[in-house]
């Protein structure tokens, strides 16, 4: 009777850790394969560790505030205008639900994005032409329309009351509005990917990194193939730390060949074609994963809406 309750009890010993083993690797294969991996860094992360003689501040802010001072201190020359001419992401299409309405601060302007009934998006100047009531601030969608919290006006009476509407463009799951320094009208519309829209690409995750810099320079970063084999050649063992990244390694390195040039075609001047062969050297004789890659290069800008 003893030997039946011992092997009756190493029986369900062994099925509960059966089934603790496969919840485990369900969920780890959840984990890599399904559940989107976003990654949000802050430039008080990465550099300027000489700020405070390597103090931990409790917080970034203090440190924000400590770079920003140091910044100041840089001999400024001439600068190109605040804002390129172009499309600027400024909501996620999910963070705008239908008959809603959501205030924007982007591009140094206040404005008012709402959608319609018709599931259409709508960007203007968040100020009612009138008494200046913001429309952001107790707005609601009247089918189409914006309507004032003040005075109940809605923008498409009176006509002689006009209220700046900006192009809208939406697609990616992004919601895009149109800036240009004259007020020219759109140069061009982003392309559909028809794998996107359709939902044949899944969202998989995101790497989100708040810069210090001129907003120009992020875009301006794609046509500069030179600095491939000098920061992204190092194994991402090397970790995040600037000192680091330029440490060569004669075990495992990136190395990189590219070409960049403007499309020569008249009617897509806003795009770049670029060439990108890569491959990894093992104890700098042992060439193996080549990967060539062509890409065509359209640069939207992504503003954080605080």
């Amino acid at each position: 009777m003893e030997y039946f309750t011992v092997r009756n009890w190493l029986y369900d010993y062994l099925a509960v850790a059966t089934l603790i083993a496969t919840v485990v690797v369900v969920y780890s294969l959840w984990l890599l394969f399904y559940r989107p991996f976003d990654l949000f860094r802050d430039y008080t992360e990465l550099g300027f560790e000489q700020i405070g003689n390597g103090k931990n501040f409790k917080n970034n802010v203090v440190k924000r505030h400590f770079i920003n001072q140091y910044r100041k201190r840089r001999k400024i020359g001439d600068l190109p205008p605040s804002y390129p001419n172009g499309w600027f992401e400024i909501l996620e299409s999910d963070e705008l639900k239908r008959n809603s309405v959501r205030e924007v601060n982007a591009l140094g302007l206040n404005l008012v994005a709402w959608r319609g009934v018709s599931g259409k998006c709508y960007v203007a100047d968040a100020y009612c032409p009138h008494l200046g009531a913001h429309l952001g601030v107790g707005g609601k969608v009247a089918k189409e329309c914006i309507e004032c919290p003040f005075h109940g006006w809605k923008f498409d009476v009176p006509p002689f009351v006009k209220l700046k509407t900006w192009p809208v463009h939406e697609s990616f799951g992004f919601i895009y509005i149109w800036y240009h320094a004259e007020n020219e009208k759109p140069l061009w519309r982003p392309d559909i990917v028809a794998e996107v829209e359709s939902g044949h690409w899944k969202y998989r995750g995101r790497s989100e990194f708040r810069v210090a810099c001129h907003i120009q320079e992020i875009p301006e970063n794609g046509p500069d193939s030179a600095h491939l084999n000098v920061v992204h050649s190092s194994p991402f063992t090397n970790g995040t730390s600037l000192n680091e990244l330029g440490v060569s390694s004669s075990f495992f390195k990136h190395v990189w060949t590219a070409s960049w040039a403007p499309n020569s075609d008249p009617d897509r001047g806003h795009e770049a074609l670029m060439r990108v062969y890569h491959h990894i050297l093992l104890f700098n004789k042992i060439s193996c994963f080549h990967i060539p890659v062509d890409v065509h290069q359209v640069s939207f800008i992504n503003l954080i809406n605080n």
